[in-house]
């Protein structure tokens, strides 16, 4: 048996270009039009030149072609015609014939037998326990897939015996962590894997600084409003990320790891290969950044939190260590905590300080330091042009301003004068500048107190708080005990902000299915299939409704691919033709009414249908063949 191709054209006819003699040697024939696609011996071409006519009728086989020159095999088919001489004008058609089929059954009988209830093998499947032919156009038996992939596994039941784990001398808390020296994860004490205690983790100050690193209570993000990037599995809520797919309902309000998917979908072998198998470890309701840890009591490794294991992060530990306590003086804050300090540079704004307040001055003014718009400039009092708010600040001057106010001749000690563009450098030589109260300063130089309170001080009002006392410090930590500021606990909603997940101590987590944009998550109902792309998150459920809906049943369809079937009439591309198990069911003892369109028919004993054969179209029966019906025929039929 050959499973032999076949070069096809729908509706090709021609006539003989030039006579042939009934000699099986003449196999070279012209035809006055070329079929579309060239013949050969391994994908010939079948042709019957005279079809119409019953005495000299012939069959033959198209090997090679070169132009409208063609090579054929004569007299294939003896059974339904015979060699015979043929004159010019013959015509020359391709039509459905046994040979045909008989190349069909060969090929389909290339992988399946011939009752149509199993698959060859041979060449097919293999069986190799060892897989040494990896090859990619091949299946493989259960018996040899169960077969190596027992061989590959070890049982290893403990963290002890994994290759890249080495445990000795383990105390109560000691965690596991990675040694670059030795490649292994080994068991160490807080302090050696660079952890802090939860002592060292407690924060005195929970303020929310811009540099520092926090964890937020009860805030709400709108991310359709902001921007929060960089986000990792690691944020996610505790319970969110589904790391089991077959060990859960599968709801849609989690969401499956990359490995939760792989491991379902490949059936996980029945060996030990989680921390949870292990028979020395106990894992139970684990949350988002859970340690394992080894409890003396029970003997096993157990998950815990950084608080229940007694560890801070070292983040926490480094923090503590420099975290300003409540009763601190503010000299001793420093400028990477956020805070001002008297040997620090800042620039306040919107501050307000009362020079009168008890305990509290400013010192060293310069023009400079005061608004261009506020300056008593030194050519007021010179013409005479200070305003009477200006020279309000005059009082309690020296005598050398005192020698040019009676150079002046209006101006004394007691009276009462407006200066215009008069400037008074309050640093100069035995000059100074007394008793100046809110009223005395300009409303738009003033820092009022309730700049300092809701922190809009300017940067340039800032300047003039350089070296305040604790009053000030009160008045800030009073801000921040109203709530005005954000803390660690408060509950604030932030709108129109980018938080860089990636960034240096930056971190989101605890993050709900909830909080996604719902466009973002696709549910069991929406269906994977139909939202294939890279901008959504599939559900647990979605995953595995996904998964049980195209990983289940069995193989039941053999597909010929369309390269085994050419048709060459410039219209279709190729025959593409499945088998199941139906097909082959209605193979054996179905049928395919007589249609007009002509093709490709099965085999029925028994034809009931009523049909007429048209003067333009042909037909052909396969016999044995019982006709109940009535069948008229004014064009061709060929009976087989």
């Amino acid at each position: 048996m050959t499973a032999q191709k076949t070069l096809m054209q729908n509706a090709y006819e021609t006539t003989l270009a030039l006579a042939i003699g009934a000699d099986a040697t003449e196999v070279a024939i012209q035809v006055n039009a070329a079929p579309v696609g060239t013949p050969s011996t391994s994908v010939p071409m079948y042709l019957v030149i005279d079809p119409d006519s019953d005495a000299t009728r012939e069959y033959v086989k198209v090997t090679s072609r070169s132009g409208v020159s063609l090579i054929v095999v004569r007299n294939i088919d003896s059974d339904s015609g015979g060699l015979n001489a043929h004159a010019v004008g013959a015509k020359v058609r391709m039509v459905a014939m046994k040979q045909h089929f008989d190349d069909l059954n060969d090929r389909v009988d290339t992988i399946m037998n011939s009752d149509g209830t199993a698959v060859n093998t041979s060449g097919l499947v293999k069986d190799e326990d060892n897989m040494a032919s990896d090859s990619a156009t091949h299946l493989a038996t259960q018996q040899s897939i169960k077969k190596y992939v027992d061989d590959q596994l070890d049982t290893k039941d403990t963290l002890a015996e994994l290759d890249d784990v080495t445990i000795a001398s383990v105390g109560d808390n000691e965690v596991l962590a990675y040694d670059n020296s030795s490649s292994k994860f080994i068991n160490q004490t807080a302090s050696e894997a660079s952890l802090a205690t939860s002592a060292q983790g407690a924060l005195a100050d929970s303020a929310v600084q811009p540099a520092s690193s926090d964890t937020l209570t009860n805030k709400s993000i709108d991310v359709d409003n902001n921007t929060v990037t960089n986000i990792e599995v690691d944020n996610l809520k505790s319970g969110v990320l589904d790391t089991d797919i077959s060990s859960v309902a599968g709801t849609d309000t989690t969401i499956p790891s990359a490995k939760a998917v792989k491991t379902y979908v490949d059936a996980q072998v029945d060996t030990k290969d989680t921390l949870t198998e292990l028979d020395d470890v106990t894992i139970t309701s684990v949350g988002d950044n859970d340690i394992i840890a080894y409890d003396n009591s029970s003997s096993k490794y157990i998950n815990q939190t950084a608080s229940e294991a007694g560890l801070a992060t070292s983040a926490q530990g480094s923090l503590a260590d420099s975290a300003t306590q409540p009763s601190d003086n503010i000299s001793t804050l420093t400028h990477d905590s956020g805070f001002i300090t008297a040997s620090t540079t800042d620039a306040l704004t919107n501050k307000t300080i009362d020079a009168d307040g008890t305990g509290n001055s400013i010192t060293n003014i310069e023009d400079a330091n005061i608004k261009s718009a506020a300056a008593i400039d030194a050519s007021k009092i010179a013409d005479g042009s200070v305003s009477n708010a200006e020279f309000q600040r005059l009082d309690g001057v020296t005598s050398d301003i005192q020698t040019q106010l009676d150079a002046k001749g209006d101006v004394t000690a007691s009276s009462t004068t407006t200066f215009t563009n008069k400037t008074i450098d309050a640093d100069g030589t035995g000059n100074s500048i007394t008793n100046i109260e809110d009223a005395n300063i300009k409303a738009s130089a003033a820092i009022d107190a309730a700049k300092i309170a809701d922190g809009s001080v300017s940067n340039a009002e800032f300047q003039r708080l350089d070296g305040v006392t604790s009053d000030i410090q009160t008045q800030l930590d009073g801000k921040q005990a109203s709530g005005s500021y954000i803390t660690a606990s408060s509950s604030d909603t932030l709108t129109n902000k980018t938080f860089d997940v990636e960034g240096t101590g930056n971190s989101i987590s605890n993050i709900d299915v909830a909080d996604f944009k719902a466009a973002a998550v696709v549910i069991e109902s929406e269906g994977i299939a139909s939202n294939d792309n890279d901008t959504t998150l599939p559900t647990s459920a979605a995953v595995k409704d996904y998964v049980d809906n195209n990983s289940s049943g069995t193989a039941n369809a053999l597909v010929a691919s369309d390269s085994d079937f050419t048709l060459t009439d410039g219209v279709a591309s190729g025959i593409h033709y499945e088998l199941d198990n139906t097909d082959m069911a209605d193979w054996n003892a179905g049928g395919v009414a007589l249609t007009a369109a002509g093709g490709m028919f099965r085999h029925n004993q028994t034809q009931s249908a009523t049909f007429t054969v048209a003067a333009t179209e042909g037909t052909v029966l396969a016999g044995p063949i019982t006709i109940t019906g009535t069948v008229t025929n004014a064009g061709t039929m060929v009976i087989l």
